[in-house]
């Protein structure tokens, strides 16, 4: 019976195998909107305050043609008394 031990691949030479080839860039797809966010860092397109989770609304800019991120203040005006 022949000896097989010497050709088991060992998991530590596999994963320097690995390690020693280049890696390929991989690029995440993302959504329109996602993507107008992290453009935006976050922040109101109008105001610049920190958009809170849930409370923004989305717009397409007429000029530009490009999503724009607007806060919930800035998208219901509210007149002061």
């Amino acid at each position: 019976m022949p000896n097989c031990m010497g050709n088991e691949i060992n998991p530590s030479n596999y994963i320097k195998a690995l390690k020693a080839q280049p890696m390929k860039s991989i690029v995440l797809s993302v959504s329109s909107h996602k993507q107008a966010i992290i453009d935006q860092d976050n922040k109101c397109i109008q105001c610049k305050k920190v958009l809170r989770p849930y409370l923004y609304k989305f717009v397409i800019s007429p000029i530009t043609k490009k999503v724009e991120v607007i806060c919930a203040d800035c998208s219901v005006p509210i007149k002061h008394r």
